[in-house]
């Protein structure tokens, strides 16, 4: 089960990471440098990739966690082991680089995560929240309370994580029998605290309830796919639901019989933190660094395969993954003119930022999957009148924030590595949204990476009332192999 789980993680336990040979000197020297003046994360392996591009690997980080790996290369910056003037680049499928220059060299340092015992998943972070809103633990792990705020989080109740309660368990293992490193390790602390954070928030504003993530929370979640039409997180986001009664779920039969029957299903919901005037809570749980959300459903949603011209498929053919380099950049180009033109090329209300296209075969393949995802999703909008590409995009950040129109009340929460209580933000029941007005929406394709970013502000309506803006970066890109994806991360 411990192996199972540490695969699971990314953790690679047949071989570590070891230098490349003949490293250069500046590198061998940056590594020692890192490796005696920076203690946050624990440096592996310094690897030659060609081209001027080095990849340092760390311990303890997620191969998959782009943000933290980006916080280690400013750390390095900022502490003057990569010199002052060094720039951070990228935010594509290979994560950042900063582009530096050691004795007159010019190189392109990358950090990657080698990942570790401590690292999580989606289930295990959520699960943990549940965990330590059931434990005793009062207060941030740290080096010094460490074990006895362990034990009691080994002594917590699994009730609302019965479906993972072995994965848990296996992971606590994993602290359990490395205590002594746990204790000095900030992955270790940071992958406690941040759900602690969550769960003292919870706490704090209900104590002694039950957190549910099984059970009655499956059924209503698949109750309102079915009432709704969309995808059961879009309907609903929460993570965990906050049990304050029992409650009383409808029929699928009788909800069938309603016009509105997702009416029935959020008035399980409260409105307002810390209520308690109906059965249920619903709360999503975001990391400290976690993107705004995702809306590849929305892609999913959509068939326009019946509009002639259009794309048939948002992820790349198996002929489309053989393609030459020159067969991408034609792709590409083909799809860039159609934006011009979807989009009204002079538009004040829309900046554009086309770049040349990337030189690196990995990075032309996930541009043109980027744009081929866009384009699936605005060929959509051919068979509707009056809705334009603009409308489109809005639209598409509302879904990737769940706000519907038919969504209840939820709350989110997003955790801090420091364990410490944050205060929930709310999405109201029947929230909409628009695009903010005067809002300039600024199209950018770099050549350094496989993405496209566009970025935009969004207001959260109730009513004619905005309760919330939110500015947000739309990012298409390819989740390696044939998959096409659209995120949101929060916008600056």
């Amino acid at each position: 089960m411990l192996e199972s789980i540490l695969k699971e993680l990314g953790v690679n336990l047949d071989e570590a990471f070891e230098d490349s040979p003949n490293l250069p000197s500046d590198i061998s020297n940056l590594k020692d440098n890192i490796e005696s003046d920076y203690d946050t994360f624990k440096i592996e392996a310094a690897q030659k990739k060609g081209g001027g591009n080095y990849f340092l690997y760390f311990k303890e980080v997620s191969p998959r966690d782009r943000e933290k790996r980006k916080e280690i290369l400013q750390d390095l910056i900022n502490n003057g082991i990569l010199s002052k003037d060094s720039e951070i680049k990228g935010g594509g499928e290979e994560g950042y680089y900063a582009n530096t220059t050691i004795n007159g060299n010019k190189y392109k340092i990358w950090v990657k995560g080698s990942g570790g015992k401590f690292t999580t998943d989606t289930d295990l972070k959520e699960g943990l929240v549940v965990l330590l809103y059931n434990s005793s633990v009062e207060e941030p792990f740290t080096k010094e309370n460490f074990q006895s705020n362990f034990n009691k989080l080994k002594e917590a109740s699994f009730e609302g994580v019965s479906t993972i309660e072995n994965k848990l368990k296996s992971y606590l293992n994993i602290f359990d029998e490395n205590i002594d490193a746990a204790s000095k390790s900030k992955a270790a602390l940071d992958a406690l605290n941040d759900p602690l954070s969550s769960a003292l928030t919870i706490k704090k504003a209900y104590p002694d309830k039950k957190i549910i993530r099984d059970g009655a929370f499956n059924t209503i979640r698949q109750l309102g796919a079915q009432t709704t039409g969309i995808d059961a997180d879009k309907w609903n986001p929460g993570d965990v639901y906050l049990q304050i009664s029992e409650p009383e779920i409808p029929s699928l039969d009788s909800l069938k019989k309603d016009p509105t029957p997702w009416a029935k299903l959020n008035a399980l919901f409260v409105n307002n933190w810390g209520d308690n005037d109906a059965a249920l809570v619903s709360i999503s749980l975001k990391q400290e660094r976690a993107q705004a959300g995702k809306a590849k459903g929305f892609l999913k949603k959509f068939q326009p395969s019946s509009v002639e011209g259009t794309q048939k498929e948002y992820n790349l053919t198996d002929d489309e993954m053989k393609w030459t380099p020159e067969q991408y950049n034609e792709g590409i180009n083909i799809i860039k003119e159609k934006f011009k033109s979807r989009f009204a090329e002079g538009n004040p209300s829309v900046e554009y930022k086309f770049d040349k296209n990337p030189s690196q075969p990995n990075q032309l393949r996930a541009k043109y999957s980027a744009y081929k995802s866009l384009d699936y999703l605005l060929d959509h909008f051919k068979q509707e009148e009056d809705v334009s590409a603009v409308s489109a995009l809005a639209g598409l950040a509302a879904y990737g924030m769940s706000v519907s129109g038919v969504n209840p009340t939820f709350f989110k929460i997003t955790g801090n590595s420091s364990g410490n209580p944050t205060t929930p933000s709310k999405f109201p029941a029947g929230a909409a949204s628009r695009l903010t007005p005067g809002t300039k929406i600024v199209i950018e394709d770099r050549p350094t990476n496989g993405e496209i970013g566009i970025s935009l502000s969004i207001d959260i309506m109730k009513g004619n009332e905005v309760i919330d803006t939110k500015k947000l970066t739309v990012v298409a890109r390819n989740n390696g192999g044939k998959q096409g994806t659209i995120d949101l991360k929060p916008g600056k």
